[in-house]
């Protein structure tokens, strides 16, 4: 047997090339992944989102221009069904690429095994393209399972070949850079969940700047051809927001949308968007893959050799403070590290915070510009800087309720990696104390998010943009909907073996929960309302799903000046008011079934439901 063995190991040497490339770690990656059900159930489940909405797009079409002729009908459809695909594929390659891939290297390290790969004759290229790879290939395997959903459209009317496999390969570079984004932060983060919330940081920073810079532009066309410096051949604001916004899939859709059904313009947009992804996130990929397989090595030794300058510092001056009488939310709180961030990622975090002041930063400016009527209405700019709160407030809120995700679906399995969980169960905690712990300390651990919505927040009351009762509103929100997801990252952390599949289940069932209930409405409310037989009801169910039960929306709309109550009609301000105070009653009785639910499960997996033993049967003795 062992000749056999060692025969077909030298086989796989010497005939698979790629393997002296990439080395054993993916192919045993590979198979590890694939034989996971999991991955093809969410495969399913992606199959059936993208027929769901070949479904919607139908009904919208057919009920928005039944009375159209039917062959440019079927074009239309074929046309609006193609861009709903290609939003949904880059949508799904931005929300799930990180979540698969940012925590490889970093999981190694968690579980303490890292060093074991490291000190095996594996080079660096072979760890890391080896992880990178098999995770690629199964997100891969997640894109091209919605192509023979696509094929329909080929039924109604066709869409160009060339259009699809461009969009295709889009998608495919960009996933290659977002993962080798995520690659790189995992070499360079101490936990799974650090090295996740720091690609999505990233990767929300630059298409938030790049969106930003984008509608400032389109807001204010005279600041086109401002030059940025003073040359013979200055380059213009214009070309500038235009090249940073090269590969934002957004920008991109929108580009496309706009010369829809144009023939050879479309066709020259889309070479255009295609070579700008091309070289963008090709450049990208190899940047941050070549840099990751150079520091891997280094880094994982550095770390694993020093201790935190925080808890020297404490050490040194003996600051830490006394256990309470709470040791578990002690425990969480003081002793579980936070987001750490390194110095990438402090650049990132100081990126995102100068962006999200550059609106009220222009309104000042516009403000006292002698040369608009701007300046004469100080209404007009607060109800600017209301616009700015309701929109970047809004994405500051939700990165925060993202942050508390993540450490709560990575804070049981954390303990199980690093064999800390069989401890902590043998304490006299009770399991309530446990899960209280690791309740609050995901609610506390984006203690910096606050002090960001506090300046925010606070520059829209000083400057008339928000009332003050909003703030207190948000708050109640934004404590509410936290509440939630750390008790649903909790239930996921609790179920799944690692902290990676907790991660990816807690943003997909947060996504499904947020916005899934839109598409019951798109497919059944809206078709009918469009056709005249929806009436009233149509539209106020769309109300209390917008304002109600989809979280980003009830935190823009809490987020009012006051004017909004008393301008015009106040029964409708006032019916959406109520409709975002039933959402949250909502959200917190939800975030209370799931808090009993998930200690229930807690209890049942540890073992400390006490056991009921069933009485033994009397057994009569058969004799004389």
């Amino acid at each position: 047997m062992s000749s056999v063995a060692n025969s077909a190991s030298s086989w796989l040497r010497r005939d698979l090339a790629w393997s002296n490339i990439f080395g054993p770690v993916l192919f045993y990656d590979l198979i590890r992944l694939a034989r996971r059900s999991r991955y093809a159930w969410m495969r399913c489940l992606y199959i059936l989102f993208l027929a769901l909405m070949l479904g919607t797009v139908y009904v919208n079409v057919e009920a928005a221009s039944y009375e159209t002729d039917k062959m440019r009908r079927l074009a239309q459809l074929a046309e609006s069904f193609f861009i709903t695909f290609m939003t949904v594929q880059f949508f799904a390659v931005g929300l799930l690429t990180p979540a698969y891939t940012a925590g490889a290297i970093a999981e190694e390290k968690e579980r303490k095994t890292l060093e074991f790969l490291l000190a095996t004759d594996l080079r660096n290229r072979e760890i890391v393209l080896g992880k990178q790879l098999s995770r690629l290939g199964n997100m891969a395997l997640l894109i091209l399972a919605g192509m023979p959903i696509l094929s329909f459209a080929q039924f109604l009317g066709g869409v160009d070949p060339g259009l699809v496999l461009r969009g295709f390969a889009g998608t495919g570079l960009m996933m290659l850079g977002l993962g080798s984004l995520s690659i790189l932060c995992s070499v360079y983060a101490r936990k799974p969940r650090n090295a996740i919330v720091l690609t999505y940081m990233t990767m929300f920073g630059y298409f938030a700047l790049s969106l930003v810079l984008f509608i400032m532009l389109s807001l204010f066309p005279t600041f086109a051809g401002f030059p940025l410096w003073f040359t013979e051949d200055p380059a213009t604001a214009k070309e500038f927001v235009e090249a940073v916004g090269v590969a934002n899939p957004i920008i991109a859709i929108y580009r496309l949308e706009s010369v829809f059904g144009r023939g050879q313009a479309l066709a020259d947009i889309v070479d255009v968007v295609f070579r700008d992804f091309a070289i963008f996130y090709g450049a990208l990929t190899l940047v941050c893959t070549v840099w990751s397989v150079a520091r891997v090595r280094a880094v994982a030794l550095a770390q694993s050799a020093s201790v935190s300058k925080k808890l020297r510092w404490a050490i040194r001056r003996k600051t830490r403070r006394a256990v309470t009488d709470t040791p578990m939310v002690w425990k969480e709180i003081h002793l579980e590290p936070g987001l750490q961030l390194n110095i990438f990622g402090r650049i990132v975090m100081g990126v995102l915070f100068i962006i999200s002041f550059l609106w009220p930063i222009l309104q000042i400016i516009y403000y006292y510009d002698t040369n608009t009527a701007f300046r004469d209405s100080w209404d007009s700019f607060a109800w600017g800087i209301n616009a700015w709160v309701r929109s970047v407030g809004t994405m500051v809120a939700c990165l925060a309720l993202l942050g508390v995700a993540f450490r709560a679906s990575g804070s049981v399995t954390g303990e199980r990696a690093r064999q800390t969980f069989d401890s902590l169960l043998t304490s006299p905690l009770e399991s309530n104390a446990i899960l209280y712990g690791k309740w609050i300390g995901s609610v506390l651990s984006v203690r910096w998010a606050w002090l960001w919505l506090g300046v925010i927040w606070g520059l829209a009351v000083v400057t008339g943009g928000l009332h003050i009762v909003a703030v207190f509103l948000l708050c109640i929100g934004w404590i509410v909907y936290a509440s939630f997801l750390a008790a649903l990252g909790l239930w996921f952390s609790i179920r799944s073996r690692t902290t990676l599949q907790a991660n990816v289940w807690t943003l997909l069932v947060t996504m499904g929960i947020a916005f899934g209930h839109w598409i019951p409405w798109f497919m059944c409310c809206l078709p009918a309302g469009l056709m005249g037989g929806g009436g009233d009801g149509m539209y106020t169910i769309a109300k209390f799903q917008s304002c109600g039960l989809t979280p980003p929306i009830t935190l823009g709309w809490l987020a009012f000046r006051g004017k909004e109550f008393e301008s015009g009609s106040m029964k409708e301000p006032i019916e959406l008011m109520g409709y975002a105070i039933c959402g949250l009653v909502v959200y917190g009785i939800a975030a209370v079934v799931f808090w009993n639910i998930t200690a229930q499960r807690f209890r049942k997996v540890t073992h400390r439901v006490p056991l009921v033993r069933k009485p033994r049967p009397l057994v009569s003795q058969i004799g004389p």
